[in-house]
């Protein structure tokens, strides 16, 4: 299913194949932020289906909820599709706190007795499910990675400091390699 264009943005963010290599990489697991942001997005592509898209098929909810774990998945070990499988893996203990946070995701995109579905998107997406704010939640993220990571060593002998180098050794160092 591919999102409407303003969508493009979020789902950059939520390339799967490259969270799945991160995690792999890092010997790592998603986070409940990560869950939490991948669940906004599929409620996202959930609303656009049906608001922009006019897709009322019977499921629409569940086939945009279907990221998680496949016990029977027959991927190549190392493939993309296999690592994605892999970070959803109950091993790692992602799979509960998965399913409830896609549950969640998925009872508030339901409307309440009475309501039509169209009228609740709509509220929704006014207000908490905003695209503006999912943007600005995933823009958190990717700014709460970035500073996780060391600056670049040039950076860092233009800024005239190196990590765990005093500025005294980085000026030195500077000098033994020819930047001064």
């Amino acid at each position: 299913m591919n999102p409407p264009e303003q969508y493009n943005f979020a789902f950059a963010c939520f390339n799967l194949p490259l969270s799945a290599a991160q995690n792999a990489l890092q010997d790592s697991t998603i986070t409940e932020l990560w869950m939490r942001l991948a669940a906004g997005y599929m409620a996202q592509a959930f609303a656009a289906e049906f608001l922009v898209h006019g897709n009322n098929h019977q499921g629409l909810l569940e086939d945009t909820f279907q990221w998680g774990f496949d016990p029977d998945c027959d991927a190549e070990e190392g493939s993309d599709a296999w690592l994605i499988n892999d970070m959803f893996d109950a091993d790692y203990g992602v799979l509960s706190l998965w399913e409830d946070i896609k549950n969640e995701h998925m009872r508030a995109l339901q409307p309440p007795d009475g309501a039509s579905l169209a009228t609740h998107l709509e509220t929704i997406v006014s207000g908490g499910l905003s695209i503006s704010t999912f943007n600005d939640k995933i823009s958190e993220f990717l700014l709460g990675l970035l500073g996780a990571h060391p600056k670049p060593l040039l950076n860092q002998l233009e800024n005239g400091k190196i990590d765990d180098l005093s500025r005294r050794a980085t000026v030195a160092l500077k000098k033994r390699a020819g930047f001064v």
